[in-house]
């Protein structure tokens, strides 16, 4: 019998996504070395609102990506060991208030039902009989996706990283990147501390860090980070009926997103889009407010208090769409980023470890490639 040497992989970032990565080619037979300069799923993971949906996903492609991705979601979490790791279903939640939102509600509802998402408009009576505990008092219309939920993405990443230390993968915590070794034009070593950590591929997967230890094997990353930040509060009892997340109206301020983690406690976070470069993101008192604001749609919240409150930086890729696949100036080095990195973990994860180990495209990533920045704009 031929012996076939195992691929040499080494995983920069121990997040949601590094782990899935990770996972997925140990249970391939790689043999895997995942460092992170933090703990793991310390970072963008940790502060993440862990919302599974493709509702907000545009265009087409970026939506069908995530999807696609929805889908693994059940058989993902199926070979995890921990019932933490099982996402809690039952769709999302949201209703308008004023003539402007409505449309714009109405005008993405139809947009997604064309797409084929199963998202429905909801009446003020029919969110009542879904959800007898929330005030809708102003409600002018409402919808619900039926596919949307959340996850423990904290409990995911350590399920992950423990499946690859029992297919014998290396995990080094707290440990600095400093440098790349090349050989024609690949690397054939990555410099941590006092160690090369030789290898046959590389997985840049650590989130808002990437530019920086991009520019020590010589690539520009095209990404920029914001400061996110979720509150979660002291434990309450059961707040909803049927949904897993509910986004309240734009009244008075920013919408803010809820949802129930299996522990009783809630978390909030508030709907601010893609703000700036490095904005410094929402102060504890916006926080406490959106908090306040949830509590005023929804009165099983009444007597909960802040019990943390997440932060971490949040990468954002450029144009904001994933960045997926081997480098052209680095062949050997696979990039991955996103900020949908918990609704699109279980494909990002599968689909990097068919191209690494396979030697193939897949070409539901081709939309997403690093190349696509190489061009010079005319």
């Amino acid at each position: 019998m031929t012996n076939v040497k195992a691929d040499r992989v080494v995983v920069i970032g121990a997040g949601i996504l590094g782990a899935s990565i990770a996972c997925e080619l140990s249970q391939r037979g790689a043999q895997v070395t995942i460092l992170d300069r933090g703990k793991p799923g310390s970072g963008a993971t940790h502060a993440s609102f862990a919302w599974i949906n493709a509702r907000e996903k545009n265009p087409r492609a970026y939506h069908e990506l995530n999807r696609r991705s929805m889908d693994m979601w059940p058989r993902f979490a199926d070979h995890l060991d921990t019932a933490n790791a099982v996402p809690v279903w039952g769709g999302e939640l949201r209703w308008a208030s004023e003539r402007k939102r409505t449309a714009k509600l109405q005008t993405r509802v139809n947009r997604l039902q064309s797409w084929g998402y199963d998202i429905r408009e909801l009446s003020a009576d029919q969110i009542a009989e879904m959800e007898p505990g929330i005030r809708t008092e102003n409600c002018t219309l409402g919808s619900w996706s039926a596919a949307d939920g959340h996850v423990d993405a904290i409990a995911v990443t350590k399920a992950c990283l423990a499946l690859v230390e029992k297919q014998g993968g290396t995990l080094r915590y707290g440990t600095e990147v400093t440098g790349f070794r090349k050989h024609r034009g690949n690397v054939s070593a990555v410099v941590a501390g006092e160690d090369e950590l030789e290898c046959e591929t590389v997985v840049l997967a650590c989130g808002p860090d990437a530019p920086e230890i991009g520019k020590l094997a010589g690539i520009h990353v095209h990404t920029y980070w914001n400061n996110e930040a979720t509150l979660v509060t002291t434990p309450v009892g059961s707040v909803f009926r049927k949904t897993s997340v509910i986004l309240t109206p734009y009244e008075d301020g920013p919408a803010v997103f809820v949802r129930q983690l299996r522990d009783g406690r809630v978390m909030t976070n508030l709907a601010r889009g893609d703000a700036p470069n490095q904005s410094p993101g929402p102060t504890e008192e916006q926080l406490v407010h959106s908090l306040n604001k949830a509590i005023q749609y929804l009165p099983a919240l009444e007597g909960a208090t802040v019990d943390e409150i997440r932060r971490a930086r949040k990468p954002i890729p450029k144009g904001g769409h994933p960045i997926l696949g081997f480098v052209n100036t680095v062949p050997n080095l696979y990039l991955v980023s996103t900020h949908s990195g918990v609704t699109l973990a279980p494909l990002i994860g599968e689909m990097a470890a068919i191209e690494i180990l396979n030697k193939v495209d897949v070409h539901l990533l081709k939309p997403f490639r690093p190349g696509r920045f190489d061009a010079t704009p005319r």
